[in-house]
C-alpha cells in the first residue's frame, strides 16, 4: 500500500475531475442528464460520509 502525499492527491484527484468531466460532456451532447446524475450521487455521497474525489470541485452548489 501506498500513501500519496497532499501533493500527489491533488494531482491525481484533478486528474479524476477531468475524466468525470469529460465523461458528462460526452453523455450530455447526446441528450443525456449525465451531470444532474453526478450531482445526485455526489449529494449521496456526502449524506453517507463519503467523499467522491473524481466530483469535479466547481460543481460544488
Amino acid at each position: 500500500m501506498y500513501t500519496l502525499t497532499p501533493k500527489q492527491e491533488k494531482k491525481w484527484f484533478a486528474r479524476f475531475q477531468g475524466v468525470t468531466k469529460k465523461w458528462v460532456a460526452g453523455l450530455e451532447a447526446k441528450g443525456l442528464p449525465a451531470k444532474e446524475t453526478v450531482l445526485t450521487y455526489n449529494k449521496a455521497a456526502e449524506a453517507a460520509g463519503v467523499t467522491c474525489v473524481a466530483f469535479p470541485l466547481e460543481w460544488k452548489e
